[in-house]
């Protein structure tokens, strides 16, 4: 399956606009989730739901505190094989988390084989520096 994603993701980037794509990628996260039920309850009980979503997306994540919000770390990302070539990947679970969880999510995977993967979920939660200049970049 990353195969397949990933032999998509390159003649994508090739034809469209990086916004174009990066959109693309969004919607493409939001309409993974379906018709799935939504969690309710407070941001770490959403929070805790996500991670049981990711892990069966294939992930195997935990999750932990970090500022105002949370961090979601997992050893075995189902993306990592093409996130490292088309980081615009990420934006794909980015957009899935945000919309599942219904509070900011911000990617801050390092993209490198021996880094977990990383998403800082919070209602007003600062990105950290990495997530901040792979947004700037």
């Amino acid at each position: 399956a990353a195969e397949s994603f990933l032999g998509l993701m390159s003649p994508l980037g090739e034809r469209i606009s990086p916004a174009t794509l990066h959109a693309t990628m969004r919607t493409v996260g939001r309409e993974l989730i379906g018709d799935r039920p939504r969690p309710t309850g407070s941001l770490r009980e959403r929070t805790l739901a996500a991670v049981a979503l990711f892990n069966e997306f294939g992930a195997v994540a935990s999750v932990g505190r970090r500022g105002g919000g949370y961090v979601i770390r997992s050893l075995a990302c189902p993306i990592a094989a093409i996130s490292s070539k088309s980081p615009e990947a990420c934006t794909v679970i980015e957009s899935l988390l945000t919309a599942f969880v219904g509070a900011s999510v911000h990617t801050c995977c390092a993209r490198v084989p021996a880094e977990p993967c990383c998403f800082e979920v919070g209602v007003g939660i600062t990105p950290s520096p990495a997530a901040r200049h792979r947004r700037a970049g």
